[in-house]
């Protein structure tokens, strides 16, 4: 059976099962679950150790990241590789690197 003749409901079908659709599944599942045990770490060492000096500000910038994942694995779905990258693709690493910048210091 040609794609193109294919009724439109089976190829999302295909597409949901694919190998990369299952591969992004499994990422986004990965992101979320992290999210969350920093959250949790984070949080417990906050309210458990509060001479580590872990505060609020970085909790809650955990927490919007836990927000931000969960957001992305809930509201998209995967799309193939294409020649470009789209708003998709920025957000998602936009989302991965901030983070990690707005922690950084500058030496000295």
């Amino acid at each position: 059976m040609a794609i193109s003749n294919t009724p439109r409901s089976t190829l999302e079908e295909l597409a949901r099962d694919s190998a990369f659709a299952r591969l992004w599944r499994g990422f986004m599942a990965a992101r979320s679950t992290i999210a969350l045990v920093l959250v949790a770490v984070l949080g417990a060492l906050h309210t458990l150790a509060p001479s580590l000096g872990v505060s609020e500000w970085l909790v809650g910038l955990a927490g919007t990241y836990l927000l931000a994942a969960v957001t992305v694995h809930l509201g998209t779905q995967p799309r193939g590789p294409g020649p470009a990258f789209d708003s998709q693709w920025v957000f998602t690493i936009g989302v991965d690197r901030s983070p990690r910048c707005s922690t950084c210091r500058p030496p000295g």
